[in-house]
């Protein structure tokens, strides 16, 4: 007995050990100069970024960069933030560029529940105005985080310069998914009262995610703390959609949709159905806005953002251009039309009003 728990007592030290050796060396690659992470957090690590207090509990932020429209981007269900850090690099050379973790993810401490696109919605504006970001702001969601920032784009108008959704879910996705013919439910129904069970699968890297960063996202997103906030945000995501559809409507914004053209569901006429309702939904997405541009990203699943960054830093950029344009007029000896900065390889493009 004693020779067993000195033997699970080692295998817990090396786990631990192989852990912080992990979080360590990211610290390293990622921050030239950064804070301590206090009692609270789920790592005790050097941190990239600030910890914010938003209301009793403190969220990640980590910004690169100087210019206006300050950029911010929010990673999918599941996902780490740290999946940005290559296009806020680029970014960065010309915009200030942030990326966060939400309550529970990455560096930040868990929040009340319930976790919602409304309540994430207004956690980010209490974080944006309290570490004096300057607005307006480009907005970056990606699937999930997609729902996070079309809420707060429709909520705070004033403080939105431009929208871009890469492959973002769509508030009504849950019940069209689920009516005839399709039959096939994306999300599970929480009854009141009823505690709901959610397994999740361990985290999986997506292949073209940096190998220098796989060690600390694998770390991040197999915490426990993280694992209740994903297991949170997929309970309530129906929620979430609700909270997007009772938004007011999307402001006459710069809004780029980028959708993927490689399959994920299944082949056959169910699947055939499955992949064209996304692109209905997608294109209904572009449309939110007058000023808008729809993008088919033709080498990308729904990770764009990691199988073609360039494609989704363009995108970016476009809406950067756009919301200069809006603030500052061209001058008046520009002759005919204003110059556009559309162009984009290996993807097409569907839809263009951005003007």
């Amino acid at each position: 007995m004693k020779a067993a728990t000195v033997i699970a007592a080692r295998r817990l030290s090396v786990r631990h050990l192989t852990m912080a050796l992990l979080l360590a060396l990211a610290c390293l690659v990622l921050a030239p100069q950064p804070a301590v992470a206090e009692e609270g957090s789920p790592y005790r690590l050097e941190i990239p970024g600030q910890l914010i207090d938003v209301g009793g509990y403190r969220l990640h932020i980590y910004c690169r960069g100087e210019g206006q429209p300050v950029v911010i981007m929010d990673a999918g269900l599941g996902d780490s933030s740290y999946e940005w850090l290559d296009i806020q690099s680029s970014l960065a050379e010309h915009v200030k560029a942030c990326i966060y973790d939400r309550a529970g993810y990455g560096w930040s401490e868990p929040a009340p529940q319930p976790r919602t696109s409304g309540h994430i919605a207004e956690e980010l504006l209490i974080l944006l105005t309290s570490v004096d970001l300057p607005a307006p702001y480009v907005l970056v969601g990606h699937s999930f985080g997609g729902y996070n920032m079309q809420v707060f784009a429709r909520r705070n108008p004033e403080l939105t310069a431009g929208l871009v959704l890469v492959d973002s879910s769509h508030p009504d996705q849950v019940e069209r998914y689920l009516a005839p013919p399709i039959r096939v439910k994306l999300a599970p129904e929480v009854n009141k009262g009823r505690h709901t069970r959610v397994h999740l699968a361990r985290p999986k890297m997506h292949p073209k995610l940096p190998a220098r960063l796989k060690g600390i996202v694998m770390a991040m997103l197999s915490h426990g703390v993280a694992r209740r906030a994903i297991a949170e945000e997929y309970v309530n995501f129906r929620q979430s959609a609700r909270d997007v559809k009772s938004a007011p409507p999307m402001p006459d914004i710069p809004l780029f949709v980028i959708s993927r053209s490689q399959r994920v569901w299944p082949e056959g006429e169910k699947g055939n159905r499955m992949e064209a309702l996304w692109l209905e939904l997608q294109t209904e997405l572009a449309l939110q806005s007058p000023r808008h541009a729809h993008i088919i990203a033709g080498e990308s699943g729904h990770h764009i953002h990691l199988d073609q960054p360039q494609l989704v830093l363009a995108a970016i950029r476009n809406v950067i251009d756009a919301a200069r344009l809006t603030r500052d007029p061209p001058p008046t000896y520009y002759a005919g039309e204003v110059p556009k900065r559309l162009v984009f390889k290996r993807a097409r493009l569907a839809s263009y009003t951005l003007n």
